[in-house]
């Protein structure tokens, strides 16, 4: 270590990893302790709220503060995490301007880092497909789809392709799911005045949920006045049921029911984040770390736990619920054993009795329970939603900026503008269901495909013989190919005989790599001309 004071490092920068900074800060002296934080992002996203950020309720930059601001005496690391060493007590960090690793060493850990939606584990086109809402960029990325998909919806001249994109469907009804389906609903109706060449009947949404009732951390009766709202928003309850599968035209419902649509959002539960999974030497449990009452990390006493990922037993038999205020109040007892132990001062367990829980859903209602028994609905409850959430946020001018967003909306209109920030994907993952279309003959092309599972058919229209399978190809092959090094339409459909991932290469990466290897090149041209001949032979038998 570059000194002798002890380093305290910290992974992760949202509610459980800023405020145990903070708290720390409070017990400790800079001459005492060294505290880090590692985080990939250089801010903080208030997510309570970040829902509102797709209806323009809020501005992009409202629901973040910068980590700068909120701990300036904290040695910040924005990085991304290669990897834990619990034996060495090192962490490695990946730096984007040089070849070589940033080696944090460390007398404590406290892992803050969350739960991953990477959808990596999901299988069925849910990683390829879905939309996921966990951080701000994913929110912008939903809401730039949103306007994209409308607004191609608007001059689309064919109806079915036409009602799937304007059809949009929400998996999972928790806190996160009917607070996205709400925020959908809002900002659709938004775009109709924008746009009125789309009537408001042509707007399907879904919000599929595995239980009866939505918000079951909620009471039933809550839960069941939240559907009636979202009902009379004109949203479609599928109860006891799932996403089972998403492909580019459909999502797959677990009673085998295909919703035609372009928009499905996961909100699926998330998995453990993938460096602590990767980490050797963790105990895990429900996909989180097991922790004592303390917080210390079972088997280890430098090594500590708080938030979404970490399994924290309460006295009472159950476990803390991954949500801000618990972990807020997880941060604070964690300092504090943390200076208890330098201390040689007994550990002290983690108490917290919740406040209450309150969900948003639109156009200023909101369901919520406060204290265990106390009931609120509607506009009552969304004043205290908005005013709870807002005194929590950091810092004075974070609180003014998202007043006065609040209050210029009453009064200004948002406009439904694009903000780009997807970064141009070399290579896409898909994925079919049986007998669903990769693309028509006549389409256009635009990627060349490869097989990683699964079987397709290659259909030929012949004029006054109609449709016919000349050939069927299986993993490892690809197809594609001739549409693009001839820059023409499609000469063929492709259908897929079972359930098939696929690889695209963009038209312009793909033909980039066939004329800078020659060896690719001449292997290509030699499978055109192979698949020229058979198709030739086909129509000479047939």
């Amino acid at each position: 270590m570059r000194d002798k004071r002890r380093r305290i490092v910290i992974l992760g920068g949202g509610f459980g990893g800023v405020y145990t900074a903070k708290y720390l800060h409070s017990l400790f002296s800079s001459e005492e302790v060294e505290i880090c934080l590692v985080n990939r992002d250089n801010y903080m996203t208030f997510q309570p709220m970040l829902a509102e950020v797709i209806g323009d309720a809020l501005g992009v930059y409202d629901t973040v503060s910068a980590l700068s601001s909120l701990l300036p005496k904290t040695s910040l690391y924005i990085n991304e995490i290669e990897k834990i060493d619990l034996d060495n007590k090192k962490v490695f960090l990946i730096c984007p301007f040089k070849k070589q690793h940033i080696v944090l060493e460390y007398n404590e850990l406290v892992l803050a880092l969350g739960n991953s939606t990477d959808f990596i584990h999901l299988h069925n086109g849910v990683a390829q497909h879905a939309l996921r809402f966990k951080n701000l960029s994913d929110t912008l990325i939903l809401r730039n789809h949103i306007i994209n998909v409308f607004q191609a919806a608007s001059t689309e001249t064919n109806p079915q392709l036409r009602q799937a994109l304007l059809t949009f469907v929400i998996g999972g009804a928790g806190f996160t799911g009917t607070e996205v389906a709400a925020e959908v609903c809002d900002f659709l109706n938004k775009m109709l005045k924008k746009i009125p060449s789309i009537k408001k009947e042509e707007l399907r949404v879904f919000l599929v949920h595995s239980k009866d009732i939505i918000l079951n951390e909620l009471s039933p009766s809550l839960g069941r006045y939240a559907m009636e709202l979202l009902r009379k928003k004109g949203v479609t309850l599928k109860m006891g049921m799932k996403v089972e599968a998403v492909t580019p035209h459909h999502a797959v419902l677990s009673n085998h029911e295909k919703i035609a649509s372009k928009t499905v959002i996961s909100t699926a539960p998330a998995n453990l984040n993938l460096v602590l999974a990767a980490t050797k030497g963790l105990p895990v449990s429900h996909d989180r770390i097991k922790t004592l009452p303390n917080l210390q990390v079972e088997g280890y006493d430098h090594v500590w736990a708080l938030g979404d990922a970490a399994h924290i037993p309460l006295s009472n038999g159950h476990f803390a619920p991954p949500t801000a205020q618990f972990a807020v109040r997880e941060a604070n007892t964690l300092a504090k054993n943390i200076a208890a132990k330098y201390s040689q001062r007994p550990l002290k367990p983690f108490q917290f009795k919740p406040l209450g829980l309150l969900a948003a859903l639109g156009h200023r209602k909101a369901v919520g329970e406060l204290f265990g028994f106390i009931k609120i609905s509607g506009f009552l409850a969304w004043i205290m939603w908005r005013a709870i959430y807002w005194s929590k946020m950091p810092g004075l001018s974070r609180k003014l900026k998202v007043l006065f967003t609040w209050i210029l909306d009453l009064f200004i209109p948002s406009e439904p503008v694009v903000l780009n920030i997807n970064s141009r994907k070399v290579m896409h993952h898909l994925h079919y269901k049986a007998s669903e279309m990769v693309f028509d003959q006549g389409d256009l092309a635009d990627f060349l495909y490869i097989i990683l599972k699964g079987r397709v058919a290659i259909i030929k229209k012949f004029q006054n013989e109609g449709e016919k399978i000349i050939k069927e190809l299986a993993a490892g092959n690809f197809f594609g190919e001739i549409a693009l090094t001839k820059d023409i339409t499609r000469t063929a459909k492709v259908v897929c005989l079972e359930s098939t991932d696929l690889i695209a290469i963009p038209k312009d990466e793909f033909l980039v790599m066939k004329d800078s290897f020659l060896e690719l090149d001449t292997f290509l041209t030699a499978v055109q001309a192979e698949r020229l001949e058979e198709l030739n032979k086909f129509k000479k038998s047939s």
